[in-house]
């Protein structure tokens, strides 16, 4: 009887112990569960508040695109009308000139060792340095619009390289870059010539770089986005 006792004991100890061990795991198998159900759902609901925020940001711009340009019609000169066309946020037409770079083909690979021409200059491709040059140039020119490969400068407009490709704001460009400005041609023309930039010339031919100029009696530029603007107030 004592040794029948003890293995029935024995028994219902390890009964019990699997039990328990089972018992156990299922709860916290449980509880990750429904830790990752909850994230998952606060995620999805994080979502979907970014999604609706997004659509409304766009709501109200197109909103105030359209009263801008009610605004702007029948009244070319209205001071609205000239603001929206420094900012960028009007599509505009006019005469111009076109300044193209084109990458040499040699450097069109920039893996391993920049090859190197017959005197023994490095090529490379356009910068964004090169092109801000350029633009720099056209601004103090007189340019009043401008834009690069079909992309309007605006306000907030920057061109920027990001790894090895260049950025007008955040859409990419690629060459041949053609930096395209409205204004006067033979200011701008000559602003951007070779006769009054020698030195730059000469930089951007000993890589192979070399900048054509041509002037064009209509060019039509896009609008770009409306700023965001966070901290800027209005004065009365």
């Amino acid at each position: 009887m004592i040794w029948i006792t003890k293995i029935l004991t024995f028994i219902f100890c390890v009964i019990v112990g699997v039990s328990g061990c089972v018992i156990v795991q299922e709860l916290h198998m449980n509880t990750r569960q429904k830790v990752r159900q909850e994230l998952a759902s606060q995620v999805a609901s994080r979502t979907a508040e970014q999604h609706q925020l997004e659509s409304d940001v766009a709501s109200q711009r197109s909103q105030i695109d359209t009263l801008t340009q009610t605004l702007n019609t029948g009244n070319e000169d209205s001071q609205t009308t000239r603001d929206a066309i420094a900012n960028g946020t009007i599509a505009v037409q006019g005469s111009g000139i076109i300044v193209t770079l084109t990458d040499p083909i040699a450097a069109e690979d920039q893996k391993g060792d920049l090859p190197r021409d017959s005197n023994g200059h490095v090529i490379r491709v356009v910068s964004d340095t090169d092109l801000q040059a350029f633009i720099s140039q056209l601004w103090a020119a007189g340019a009043e619009a401008m834009a690069i490969n079909d992309v309007r400068i605006g306000v907030q407009s920057s061109v920027r390289v990001a790894g090895q490709t260049i950025l007008v704001g955040v859409t990419s460009i690629q060459s041949p870059y053609k930096i395209q400005a409205i204004g006067d041609q033979n200011a701008l023309a000559s602003a951007v010539g070779k006769q009054n930039n020698a030195d730059l010339y000469q930089a951007l031919g000993d890589v192979g770089i070399y900048p054509n100029v041509s002037k064009s009696s209509k060019l039509s530029l896009k609008a770009s986005g409306a700023p965001d603007l966070k901290y800027a107030k209005g004065v009365k």
